[in-house]
């Protein structure tokens, strides 16, 4: 059974795929970015209130994973807001903290966010 439908781009600074869950309810984006070899990075995740608590986000992340290792990548990165739920949930999936923190004003959001990464 096909749960993932994805759509991939190619552009300057890396590839990139979007995986959307066949019944919409769930979005991530994994990018491949030159500048960073053996690198994947997670981004835009997000799985509709109604159907969280249902291990819709942990597929999710786990084909963002397998997106990333299929291209021989040994390394998944993505931002999490700090002392978030997410921040939190990523943690108990294996991603560890950086020193990294970085804010996003370009988006309206004065939050600060963490990289986080895990060896895949």
């Amino acid at each position: 059974m096909d749960y993932f439908v994805k759509h991939y781009n190619n552009r300057p600074w890396g590839e990139s795929v979007i995986i959307i869950t066949d019944d919409g309810c769930g979005t991530a984006t994994v990018t491949f970015p030159v500048d960073e070899p053996e690198t994947g990075l997670i981004s835009d995740m997000s799985v509709h209130n109604a159907t969280r608590q249902h291990g819709l986000g942990n597929c999710l992340l786990t084909e963002c994973e397998y997106e990333i290792k299929k291209r021989g990548f040994k390394k998944a990165q993505l931002f999490a807001e700090m002392d978030s739920i997410a921040y939190n949930w990523y943690t108990r999936h294996g991603y560890v903290q950086s020193n990294e923190i970085q804010v996003f004003p370009q988006f309206g959001d004065d939050n600060m966010y963490v990289k986080m990464g895990k060896n895949l």
